[in-house]
């Protein structure tokens, strides 16, 4: 799955009183002349889905030289379901933070947030160079615990009909038949798909 490369933004300054670990996310907690103050940052993918919500700004801790990376994995997922507008990304100061403008199409919708912050961990072993995607999906728990799920989702399935909340719970716990989840992932109808 070849697509051109993912540009990579604008510097933007970030103050965080702490390192955090790789896999993190952080929202601006105020704004202070041009640097964005981080107070905490998120490991915990659950805590952070509420948090996302319509959320236009985050930032995510990576391995250092890692972000470019992490915005080319995101830019194939977007181009290959068509999402609109696109994410935006770009580095911070810091060598392990990046800044995310992530497309309302992710935000929005909960079992969307679930995903995203899934595929943002499993972009931390995606390389470029080798074009690794398939290495880099099925690094995470719980991408590799769904593999039927995230292909539908991938061939254009990416209306959720359930009620459940959560990628994992819902694709391996919950519904784990092919038959189950063909019910919950469907095609969206065009005024629906961005």
């Amino acid at each position: 799955m070849k697509i051109k490369s993912q540009k990579f933004n604008q510097l933007i300054l970030l103050d965080t009183p702490y390192a955090p670990t790789v896999g993190g996310f952080a929202r601006t907690q105020k704004i202070i002349g041009e640097r964005h103050k981080v107070d905490h940052w998120y490991y915990c993918r659950e805590i952070f889905h509420n948090i996302l919500y319509n959320l236009r700004l985050i930032f995510f801790c990576h391995n250092t030289g890692k972000g470019a990376a992490v915005a080319a994995f995101i830019g194939k997922i977007e181009e290959a379901i068509d999402v609109q507008p696109r994410s935006e990304f770009g580095p911070t100061q810091m060598k392990k933070m990046m800044w995310i403008k992530p497309s309302p199409w992710w935000t929005k919708i909960s079992m969307h947030r679930s995903l995203f912050t899934i595929l943002l961990r499993a972009s931390l072993k995606y390389v470029p160079s080798k074009d690794n995607f398939e290495e880099a999906v099925s690094s995470d728990k719980y991408l590799k615990e769904t593999p039927y799920a995230f292909s539908r989702f991938m061939s254009g399935h990416t209306k959720y009909t359930g009620r459940k909340r959560g990628w994992h719970k819902q694709f391996c716990i919950m519904a784990q038949s092919c038959e189950e989840i063909d019910k919950l992932l469907i095609k969206p109808k065009i005024s629906e798909k961005n």
